[in-house]
C-alpha cells in the first residue's frame, strides 16, 4: 500500500483489497497501539497487554461495528499474500519447511494474479498497468516450488524500525533511571558522611584534662 498511495492510486471497489470490502475495517480503525504490549480501544478507552486480547474484546463489546454489508476479511486472501510467511518472520520458533504442494501453489497463484488484475487493470492507466507488474512481482512470482520463496524483492515500503526504537527508547529510560538512582545514593551517602565528620569536629577534646579528686 506504500506504493499505491505514493502514485496517487485509488484502489477500484472491485479490489478485494478495497478499504470498504473489509469487515473489520470500523474496528481496526479504533485500535491504538499506546507502547510494546499496551493496546487500547478506542470506544471505551479500555487497555489491553495484547492486540489478540483486545479482538477478543471487540467481539464480546462492540461486535455491533462489524460492517456486515461487506461480509468480508481481508484474511481471506492471505493464500495469495503470504500471510504464513509474514508470520513466521515475527516468530520466537523456528518453523519447519513445509513441503511444497504444486495444486496448492498454481492456487495460490492464480488467486494472486486475480487480485492484481482487479486491484490495478493494466488496461486502465500507465500506473494501474505499473502497479500491476509491481504487485505480481512482489507476491505472485512467490508462489513456485522451483526456487526459494522470496517476498518483497523490491522491498516492503514499510518502516519495519518501530519496534526497535521502542526497545531502544525503553533501555535508554532504563540505563538513565539507573544512572540518576546511583548519583543520588551517592550524593546521599556523602551527605552522609560530611555530616558525620562535622559532628566529630565540633565534639569537645578531653585530651590533657585531669580529673579532680576531693
Amino acid at each position: 500500500m506504500p506504493f499505491v498511495e505514493s502514485e496517487k492510486y485509488t484502489l477500484p471497489k472491485s479490489c478485494r483489497l478495497h478499504p470498504d470490502n473489509d469487515i473489520y475495517r470500523e474496528q481496526e480503525g479504533n485500535i491504538d497501539e499506546l507502547r510494546p504490549m499496551q493496546w487500547q480501544c478506542r470506544y471505551c478507552k479500555k487497555l489491553f497487554r495484547s492486540q489478540v486480547y483486545l479482538d477478543m474484546h471487540f467481539d464480546n463489546r462492540h461486535s455491533e461495528n462489524l460492517d456486515t454489508s461487506s461480509n468480508k476479511c481481508l484474511a481471506d486472501t492471505c493464500g495469495a499474500l503470504h500471510c504464513d510467511y509474514f508470520d513466521s518472520l515475527s516468530s520466537s520458533k523456528p518453523k519447519m519447511q513445509a513441503t511444497c504442494k504444486p495444486a496448492v501453489v498454481e492456487k495460490n497463484r492464480h488467486a494472486c494474479e486475480v487480485l492484481a488484475n482487479t486491484c490495478f487493470p493494466a488496461e486502465k492507466s500507465p500506473v494501474a498497468k505499473k502497479l500491476n507488474d509491481f504487485f505480481k512481482r512482489q507476491f505472485c512470482d512467490a508462489h513456485t516450488c522451483k526456487k526459494k520463496l522470496k517476498i518483497y524483492p523490491r522491498g516492503s515500503g514499510i518502516d519495519r524500525n518501530r519496534s526497535l526504537i521502542y526497545a531502544l527508547s525503553f533501555f535508554t529510560i532504563v540505563v538513565l533511571a539507573l544512572f540518576y538512582l546511583v548519583v543520588y545514593l551517592h550524593k546521599r551517602e556523602s551527605g552522609m558522611l560530611i555530616k558525620g565528620l562535622r559532628r566529630a569536629r565540633s565534639r569537645p577534646s578531653f585530651k590533657g584534662s585531669k580529673v579532680q579528686k576531693d
